[in-house]
């Protein structure tokens, strides 16, 4: 799992695999944080939903084009103390 101060990425394999296609070099989050601070109202294709793992929190999904591979992003929100937590738990197409 790589950590910055915004964000948290799910160490999944789909997502590492799609980190080596796009090139991007570890742990990944100057590339991914580029993309998600890319997002627009018109990339989200669902949510907020409630978190059907057991975790707090709401699921928001985008699609996004990034260096021509349409990718899967699943973010996870969690408001606590004020503070909003990030989770990517999906990169991958």
């Amino acid at each position: 799992m790589a950590r910055s101060q915004d964000f948290t990425i799910a160490a999944r394999n789909k997502n590492i695999e799609t980190f080596d296609r796009l090139n991007y070099i570890p742990p990944f989050l100057k590339d991914v944080s580029e993309v998600i601070s890319d997002l627009k109202v018109e990339d989200c294709s669902k949510g907020p939903e409630k978190d059907t793992g057991g975790h707090e929190g709401e699921i928001y999904t985008f699609r996004k084009t990034v260096n021509g591979i349409n990718v899967y992003i699943k973010i996870r929100f969690l408001e606590d103390d004020g503070m909003t937590y990030m989770t990517i738990i999906s990169f991958h197409n």
